[in-house]
């Protein structure tokens, strides 16, 4: 593309000319870096530019490719990250650069410290940064770590590329702890506890999480819409599930059900329900037989059509699947 030397308005076009009479400076990528096509345009012009406008685009995107060209790349992230802030309306655009750069140079560890600051384009470089990869992306692990929002798309990526296992392995590290895979599911409470999805809970825009912990959701009747869910792993085993609910449901007006599936495979360890519901509160517990060859299973509650729909309200306090390890326990 093209940028002109006085897009900063005239004052800053005229200084630039009279520093170096070139009207245009052309712009291009070249291996995941921004090269500046210049002729005799001289470094020290644009490092004069920059110094009387350190908003101006063109001066500061020069000296970055300069210090990522001549082993200086501490520098050329600070200078290229800097464009998020001084041109937000372009901040696609310099995501996509940015992804490009760093993964072509391999400058993970040199652009990490600022991604730690949460900066708001950090999601749409990450973004870029997954696409550029391809089947490297482990690389990307840290910043995915530091970043907790974009931690989902990472997670769905290595789900495509290196399968369920590596992923669940990614997101114990991002949780920073080791759930019980004798236990099942995370955050069993609904607490709302830190941690990506799909391992963590997903809730619909028809639930919530509640203060205190617990689930409040609601259904208007019609269909069979999911309103929360969660994938975790399964295996081989005995395991009792058990869901402590109130609200309302019934035939006529819509009930719930939750529905266990193994990834992979099409196969329904466990359907329990259509469930009737009261505004006491009841524990529903059902038995499920994991197969060993459903390593990864993913838990839905979702709405069964009542026969006159109505909208109706639930609160879910609890949600466990508790391994059965002895007979004493059956």
């Amino acid at each position: 593309m093209t940028i002109f030397l006085g897009r900063q308005g005239a004052e800053g076009r005229q200084n630039a000319l009279s520093l170096n009479p070139i009207e245009t400076i052309r712009l291009s990528d070249h291996a995941g870096s921004v090269f500046l096509e210049t002729g005799t345009y001289p470094i020290e012009a644009a490092r004069i530019i920059f110094n009387r406008n350190p908003r101006h685009e063109v001066a500061r995107l020069f000296l970055a490719n300069e210090a990522l060209l001549n082993g200086r790349p501490k520098e050329f992230v600070a200078l290229y990250t800097g464009l998020f802030k001084t041109d937000p309306q372009n901040a696609q655009s310099y995501a996509k650069g940015l992804a490009q750069t760093i993964v072509a140079f391999n400058l993970h560890d040199e652009v990490l410290p600022v991604l730690k600051s949460q900066p708001y384009w950090a999601n749409a470089y990450l973004r870029e940064a997954l696409a550029q990869s391809g089947y490297n992306i482990s690389r990307l692990l840290p910043a995915f770590r530091v970043t907790p929002s974009a931690q989902p798309n990472y997670l769905d990526a290595l789900i495509q590329l290196s399968g369920w296992d590596q992923a669940y392995a990614a997101f114990q590290e991002f949780v920073g702890v080791t759930p019980d895979p004798k236990r099942g599911l995370y955050d069993p409470e609904l607490n709302n506890q830190g941690g990506a999805a799909p391992f963590n809970w997903q809730l619909s825009t028809n639930a919530e999480f509640i203060p205190g912990g617990g689930v409040a959701a609601f259904f208007n009747g019609r269909g069979t819409p999911w309103i929360m869910r969660q994938t975790f792993p399964l295996g081989q085993g005995e395991f009792l599930f058990a869901s402590a609910m109130s609200g309302y449901a019934s035939e006529d007006v819509g009930r719930y059900e939750w529905v266990l599936r193994c990834e992979g495979h099409n196969t329904t360890p466990m359907k329990a329900g259509p469930l009737r519901l009261s505004a006491t509160p009841e524990m529903f517990e059902y038995r499920v037989l994991g197969d060993e060859d459903c390593d990864f299973a993913t838990l839905t509650l979702q709405g069964v059509a009542g026969r006159f729909p109505q909208s109706s309200d639930i609160l879910v306090k609890q949600v466990s699947l508790r391994w059965l390890q002895s007979e004493g326990e059956k």
